[in-house]
C-alpha cells in the first residue's frame, strides 16, 4: 500500500515537472518573440543634419499656430514730448521720467508733464552703463507714490540696463500691492533658448538674465514686444534693422514662453539708422555690436530732407527687408537703413494673425 502511494506521488512530480518545463518553454518563446517584436518597431527619430536653434524654430512653428481668421488689432502710440501727437483714439505712452545713473546713485528726471489718459514712461539713454536693480525699483514706487499713478510703462532702455527685470517687476509688486497699479513692460527681440547672445553684452542684460517668461506675464498688465533689433544702434556694420521672419520667431517664442497674446503690444521700426562709410551685411554675426553708439539715429523729416537730395542711390541689389541707400561716394559716403512700408504692414498682419492685443510704430 505504501509503495502504491509513494509511485503515485512520484508520478504526480513528473508531471508536475513536466508541466512547469512547458510552461518555462511557452513563456521563454513567447518573452522573446515579444522582445523580437520591440525592437523591429522602433524608430531612430534623431536628425543629426540640423542645428539646435533650427530645430527650435521648427518646434515653435508646429507649437504656436495663427489664427486663420485675424480679426482688428489695435493702435498704440509714443509720444516724445509733442502735445499734438496725441491721438485720443489710441492708447497713449510718453516719455516721462527719464533714469541718469551718477556715481553710486540714480537720479529721474521729468521731461514731459504728466496728462489723464496718457501713460508715463520710465526710460534710460540707449548705452548707459547698468542699473542696480534695487535703485530702479526704489525710484519708480518713488514717482507712483508722488504722482499717484495708476499705471505706468518700464521701456526696453530699462530692461536692458538692469540685472533681472523680473526682480524689479517681482519687487514693485509687492510694495504697491494694495494700490491696484498697471505695470507694462518692454522686452527686447529674443528668439531663442539655444542661441549664443554673447554678441549683444554691450547692449543688454537681458539676455544673460535668469528672468522668467512666464513669471513677467504674471507680474505685467501688458508687455511690449520690440520687433527691432536685428542690427542695433551699436552695430559696426551696415545691416537690416529688422527682418520678418525674425520678427515672426520673437512673437512665437515669447508666446511659447508664456506671454499672453491679448496681453502684447508688437514695437515695429519706423526709424532710420545712418552709418559713415561701413561694410554691408546681412548677418547679424557680422555686425560686431560694440559698447559705443556706431549710428545715427534719423526722424521722419530727416530722412525725407535726404531721399529728396540727388546724391543717394538706393541700393537693390541687397534682398533685405528694409531698404538700403548710399549717400555720396568715396572717403564720404554714408549708408542709411529704413524700414519698407510693405515689410511695416506685413509686421501689422503678423501681429493681427497671432492676436496680439495692439502695435506701435517706432519713429524715434
Amino acid at each position: 500500500m505504501f509503495k502504491k502511494i509513494l509511485s503515485i506521488l512520484i508520478f504526480l512530480q513528473i508531471l508536475i515537472i513536466a508541466a512547469l518545463g512547458t510552461l518555462n518553454y511557452y513563456l521563454y518563446t513567447s518573452y522573446k518573440a515579444e522582445n523580437v517584436t520591440y525592437i523591429d518597431q522602433r524608430i531612430d527619430i534623431t536628425d543629426n543634419t540640423i542645428s539646435n536653434v533650427q530645430a527650435e524654430e521648427l518646434s515653435l512653428d508646429s507649437l504656436v499656430k495663427k489664427n486663420s481668421k485675424p480679426g482688428n488689432i489695435n493702435q498704440a502710440h509714443f509720444i516724445n514730448g509733442d502735445q499734438s501727437d496725441i491721438n485720443p483714439v489710441v492708447e497713449n505712452i510718453q516719455y516721462t521720467f527719464k533714469l541718469t545713473k551718477s556715481e553710486d546713485s540714480l537720479q529721474v528726471e521729468v521731461v514731459s508733464d504728466l496728462k489723464e489718459d496718457i501713460i508715463p514712461l520710465f526710460f534710460t539713454d540707449p548705452n548707459s552703463g547698468t542699473l542696480p536693480d534695487q535703485q530702479v525699483t526704489n525710484v519708480i514706487y518713488d514717482a507712483i507714490i508722488d504722482n499717484e499713478l495708476k499705471e505706468i510703462d518700464i521701456d526696453v532702455s530699462i530692461t536692458n540696463k538692469v540685472n533681472n527685470i523680473e526682480d524689479v517687476l517681482r519687487e514693485l509688486a509687492k510694495l504697491t500691492v494694495d494700490k491696484n497699479i498697471k505695470i507694462n513692460v518692454g522686452l527686447p527681440p529674443k528668439w531663442s533658448d539655444v542661441m549664443d547672445y554673447d554678441y549683444l553684452a554691450p547692449v543688454s542684460n537681458f539676455y544673460k538674465s535668469a528672468a522668467s517668461i512666464s513669471v513677467i506675464n504674471n507680474l505685467s498688465n501688458k508687455v511690449r514686444i520690440h520687433a527691432y533689433g536685428y542690427t542695433t544702434i551699436n552695430s559696426n556694420s551696415v545691416g537690416p534693422i529688422t527682418k520678418n521672419d525674425w520678427a515672426e520667431n520673437i512673437i512665437q517664442y515669447y508666446i511659447y514662453k508664456g506671454i499672453n497674446p491679448s496681453k502684447i503690444t508688437l514695437v515695429i521700426n519706423n526709424i532710420t539708422y545712418k552709418w559713415p562709410n561701413r561694410e554691408i551685411t546681412d548677418n547679424y554675426v557680422d555686425n560686431y555690436v560694440l559698447s559705443t553708439q556706431q549710428v545715427e539715429v534719423l526722424n521722419a523729416s530727416q530722412l525725407e530732407a535726404i531721399l529728396s537730395s540727388t546724391n543717394i542711390t538706393v541700393l537693390n541689389n541687397y534682398q533685405l527687408d528694409d531698404n538700403i541707400a548710399q549717400i555720396g561716394t568715396g572717403i564720404e559716403t554714408n549708408y542709411i537703413v529704413y524700414p519698407k512700408h510693405l515689410s511695416q504692414n506685413y509686421l501689422i498682419e503678423l501681429a493681427k494673425s497671432y492676436n496680439l492685443n495692439s502695435y506701435i510704430l517706432k519713429s524715434f
